[in-house]
């Protein structure tokens, strides 16, 4: 008798509390937008731009308390879509960096991560700062310009 009062009040309970959600049931889900992001770091220094439609948030340190916002421009975005498609992502994780004085702590450490909604891809290449692979060589640049990061 006892499990069975203890099923029935936590039956009762549970099903209370999900009908106590207010329109639960017509929430849809938020569809995020594809995003670019682009990270330079050293010793000491860190910055990290994420790229979407709407909008860039550039984080300035590390812990990622220091933050600024920007709207993208349409042509900007546009173009950055423009530039993925020229891309392939099967082997974008594979693309060969042209040096390695990242290692040495010669240059800072470059990375570009790609969040594309539509193919539930997500898929990182690390370089030289200011020397990617010369795949997409062209789509840092417009990232780092559009995101008012200097690529030097």
């Amino acid at each position: 008798m006892k499990i069975f009062m203890t099923v029935f009040c936590l039956t009762v309970l549970t099903t209370d509390c999900a009908s106590t959600k207010p329109g639960l049931s017509n929430v849809k889900a938020k569809t995020e937008n594809n995003i670019f992001i682009y990270k330079k770091y050293s010793r000491g220094f860190y910055n990290e731009f994420h790229i979407g439609e709407e909008k860039i948030t550039s984080y300035l340190n590390h812990q990622k308390t220091e933050i600024s916002e920007k709207s993208t421009g349409k042509k900007d975005w546009e173009y950055c879509l423009k530039l993925l498609k020229d891309i392939d992502l099967k082997n974008f994780s594979d693309l060969k960096a042209p040096s390695n004085l990242r290692q040495t702590d010669r240059v800072m450490h470059g990375a570009l991560t790609l969040k594309i909604k539509e193919k539930d891809f997500i898929a990182s290449c690390h370089f030289d700062h200011g020397n990617p692979p010369e795949k997409i060589k062209v789509l840092v640049e417009h990232l780092l310009y559009i995101s008012g990061a200097e690529s030097h």
